[in-house]
């Protein structure tokens, strides 16, 4: 589990308002990480439980977004199909806000677009927030002149002293003017450090269900001594950095899943454990290749292989993933 303080998550300022706050954007890129680290579970059941349902929409599978999963009377059976499944695991992972439910998109988006990537299981986060639209606030550029150095009556000394000490004094002023800019645009001081093992520990509560009780002794298992009350106090601080307010939460209730689509979550998550053994062991080329058991064929897309066998095997395995979720 990770330990210690990590560099800042943006600039000096960052916007008072959270949609436009680049710290908290920086923040939900750090958790996904803290998944693949604490919780991957969580990921792997995205990869082979959800993913196959993606690819399967083929020309339709261009959705990088949650709220692109509109369904009416005219919606598309295999997106209709594919929203519940996605829905399943989210509501089985606690997903519960959009953005996170948009980073799951994203990463199969890009699993889609580049055949074998999924076996690294990565989320693939943006750089920065699609919905990141105004301008980066800047001061405007700093301008020094110093007079020069008088050869015949200063010494190399003086001068050097006396340049630092003007200089010093315009970095000043100039820093007082910036932030007199910052405060016109609206812009707050940003946090300065955040813990990765905060964020560790948000993963295992919100994912993972597990209590300040047994995180901590978690983290002794592994070496760490650490109370429940600075636990607690830890996933409040990754909560506050990632802009979720426990007051305004709202649980939405997820449709009933169709019959045989619980199961498959399960089994996607030893399928997960067994998937990392095979990449520990050199085995992650033969996945982009198509030269995997036959349990694994599914992940890779039927639509981006111009070779026939590949086609028919990975068209094979998804007919028994549909069997087994319809």
């Amino acid at each position: 589990m990770a330990q210690g303080k990590n560099p800042p998550l943006s600039g000096e300022f960052v916007s008072a308002d959270p949609e436009g706050d680049i710290s908290i954007w920086n923040a939900r890129v750090r958790l996904l990480e803290a998944i693949e680290r604490a919780h991957r579970p969580v990921i792997e059941a995205l990869a082979f439980m959800v993913f196959p349902a993606y690819s399967a929409l083929g020309p339709k599978a261009e959705l990088s977004q949650y709220d692109q999963l509109t369904v009416e009377p005219s919606t598309p059976r295999e997106i209709g199909r594919f929203k519940a499944v996605f829905d399943v695991w989210a509501d089985k992972f606690r997903f519960e806000y959009e953005w996170m439910k948009d980073a799951a998109m994203r990463a199969m988006w890009v699993w889609y677009k580049n055949p074998g990537s999924v076996a690294r299981l990565s989320w693939n986060p943006c750089e920065i927030s699609p919905h990141f639209a105004r301008s980066i606030v800047a001061a405007p550029p700093l301008k020094i002149s110093i007079r020069g150095w008088s050869m015949e009556t200063q010494t190399w000394a003086s001068y050097t002293e006396a340049v630092q000490t003007e200089l010093e004094g315009r970095l000043e002023a100039y820093k007082r003017h910036a932030q007199k800019l910052a405060a016109l645009h609206g812009l707050v001081h940003a946090p300065r450090t955040y813990s990765s093992a905060n964020f560790d520990w948000f993963v295992l509560s919100q994912f993972a269900g597990e209590s300040p009780t047994k995180i901590a002794q978690r983290c002794a298992l592994e070496g760490v001594k650490v109370g429940e009350s600075t636990v607690r106090k830890g996933i409040a601080a990754a909560r506050k950095l990632l802009g979720i307010d426990p007051r305004n939460r709202t649980k939405v209730d997820a449709p009933k899943p169709p019959p045989g689509i619980v199961d498959p979550i399960i089994e996607a998550i030893k399928e997960g454990a067994a998937l990392r053994k095979f990449i520990d062991d050199g085995n992650a080329s033969d996945i982009a290749t198509g030269n995997v058991p036959m349990r694994w064929a599914g992940i890779r897309t039927v639509e981006k292989t111009t070779s026939p066998k590949i086609l028919n095997r990975n068209r094979a395995a998804l007919s028994a993933l549909r069997r087994k979720s319809p």
